[in-house]
């Protein structure tokens, strides 16, 4: 698995760059410092390129509820909940898809009950303040699923050994030419840029074909007779 470290120093010998290879990623200056910092924007960049990648998308997360409280927390490290994938459940036989509403429709109607009643939820809202949030209140305890997309992983540049999760290491080397086109961006460098392009592009086709969800097209109702 390569480390943080070990990827800058990879782009820095890769790059052809006249610079020397780093002993660290703390505190560094000039041309080191650029390379640092493009290594930690192409993890980055690469993440943000899909929202469906495998190494970003968590399934079967899960939130336990209680009696008599409707509001509660996300976690901080989610930076999107499926809205389509909540459910609630008091056994696992008896789970039931919980319904989205959107917040100001929520407080329209919440603003109608007098008495809100107490029973298993069937629809939830995201507050301004993202947290979820329940109706009827609940009745008992429940488990809340969902899943959700985890929040971007950023490399931190005070650790050296610091390595991109989920991603299997002999695939790192997709982060190393990014890093370099950005170096050959930089410096106007053509030539550099179309090697590092040249080799990205089969990462790319594997992150692209091994990470993300196949979708299925249905197409037989194009053909069904009206």
């Amino acid at each position: 698995m390569a480390n943080y470290l070990q990827l800058v120093q990879k782009a820095v010998r890769k790059s052809g760059a006249k610079v020397d290879r780093p002993t660290t990623v703390v505190g560094t200056t000039g041309l080191t410092e650029l390379f640092v910092e493009w290594v930690q924007d192409a993890w980055k960049d690469i993440q943000l390129e899909h929202l469906g990648w495998n190494w970003r998308v968590s399934r079967d997360l899960s939130l336990s509820i209680t009696s008599a409280t409707d509001e509660y927390s996300l976690p901080a490290s989610l930076e999107h909940l499926d809205k389509r994938t909540v459910s609630v459940y008091e056994n696992v036989d008896d789970e039931l898809p919980i319904y989205h509403i959107n917040y100001r429709h929520w407080r329209i109607y919440l603003d109608k009950l007098n008495t809100p009643t107490a029973s298993k939820p069937i629809c939830f809202t995201i507050t301004p303040d993202n947290k979820i949030a329940f109706y009827p209140i609940p009745d008992k305890n429940y488990t809340v699923r969902y899943d959700g997309l985890v929040a971007v992983e950023i490399l931190d540049d005070t650790d050296d050994t610091a390595t991109p999760t989920g991603l299997d290491a002999v695939y790192h080397d997709g982060i190393v030419w990014k890093a370099v086109g950005y170096y050959a961006a930089h410096f106007e460098d053509g030539a550099k840029l179309i090697e590092a392009t040249d080799h990205f592009r089969p990462y790319k086709k594997y992150y692209e074909e091994r990470e993300l969800e196949d979708v299925e097209v249905i197409t037989d109702s194009l053909y069904r007779n009206s």
